[in-house]
């Protein structure tokens, strides 16, 4: 595999500043040697760019240079800048430990004038960089899904980790922000299974599989009433699959917002303020989505003759009021 940043003739002696990597994350010292980092390169690579991008896309990305125009030109940027803060991420548990037949042991400088970092900056510094990267890759397949009908971006569009996304009801990372704050092709990614999940335990028992079919077929051709009851089945359905997912993902808050990350280890907040916080989260998440669900059975109730199928699978009764209990354990009713 050909990678974002390499150095021509390689050798032993080869150093950092012999390749382009720094001007892609200035911290690194460019007299380290570049064998030490390279490893580390293929494998951030490998981890956290090609699951998203496909082997064919990440080629064409590889061989962009001065000669291309338009997009390609940011997204190779943007590319070499994603490899390059998560190699350093996963590089640094591990950068300065040497295996040997004494066992792992720690390099130092030869000089005695390199001290290891605090282990509160060097978590920090760990926890800053990750965050960074997760910021990178985002920010690289939002341009990847906006210019997904340009002829370069055919293989991405073309390829599995781009057509195993999307959902009859949220086509693209934008639909699906319209009813959350998901703003991450990533985190759109990974609720993929879970839409299918809330819509079989949440949403198709309450207004029968028929209808529900029936409204998917009709979202660009509905009339006036079959499209509202479409706009509330997609408003239960945002809220119920959160609701379901967040336990199965690695997220964190981040300015009241939920964020998918590569990791939490190193995370610089207490555990347990974070699981208050998904807790509260997740606790709103099903009082909105049981809210839009009874909005949604007393809108086919009202305008029934609007809704045959509806009818016929003898879904129609007055939804009336009952109480429901929230599921996540932590406490409270809500009346229905």
């Amino acid at each position: 595999m050909d990678l974002l940043f390499s150095v021509s003739n390689a050798t032993k002696e080869s150093k950092i500043g012999d390749s382009d990597f720094k001007k892609y994350f200035p911290s690194i010292n460019q007299n380290m040697n570049w064998y030490s980092l390279e490893p580390y390169i293929r494998q951030a690579t490998r981890e956290y760019l090609l699951p998203y991008v496909g082997t064919d896309f990440y080629n064409d990305i590889v061989l962009v240079d001065g000669d291309f125009e338009g997009p390609m030109i940011e997204v190779a940027e943007i590319a070499r800048d994603v490899v390059a803060y998560y190699t350093v991420w996963m590089a640094m548990p591990h950068i300065n430990v040497v295996i040997s037949d004494m066992g792992a042991q720690e390099n130092s400088g030869s000089d005695g004038t390199s001290q290891p970092a605090q282990m509160w900056r060097y978590k920090n510094a760990r926890w800053e960089t990750m965050l960074q990267a997760d910021k990178m890759i985002d920010r690289l397949l939002a341009l990847l899904e906006k210019n997904i009908n340009e002829s370069d971006f055919s293989k991405w569009k073309d390829s599995d980790e781009c057509a195993e996304v999307g959902h009859p009801l949220f086509r693209t990372t934008a639909e699906l922000k319209r009813y959350t704050k998901v703003d991450s092709w990533r985190f759109f990614k990974a609720l993929m299974p879970f839409f299918d999940q809330a819509l079989d335990l949440d949403i198709v028992g309450h207004i029968c599989r028929e209808q529900y079919d029936d409204l998917v077929g009709k979202i660009s051709s509905g009339n006036t009433y079959e499209l509202a009851a479409i706009e509330l089945i997609r408003k239960a359905l945002a809220n119920f699959t959160l609701h379901r997912a967040i336990p199965h993902l690695r997220v964190a808050m981040e300015s009241n917002a939920i964020v998918f990350v590569s990791s939490t280890d190193g995370m610089n907040i207490k555990q347990a303020a974070l699981d208050s916080a998904i807790d509260t989260l997740r606790a709103q998440l099903e009082r909105d989505g049981r809210e839009y669900l009874r909005q949604l059975k007393g809108y086919l109730y009202t305008n029934v003759e609007q809704f045959p199928i509806f009818e016929e699978n003898g879904y129609v009764e007055d939804p009336g009021v009952g109480v429901i209990v929230s599921a996540d354990e932590i406490g409270g009713i809500m009346i229905n």
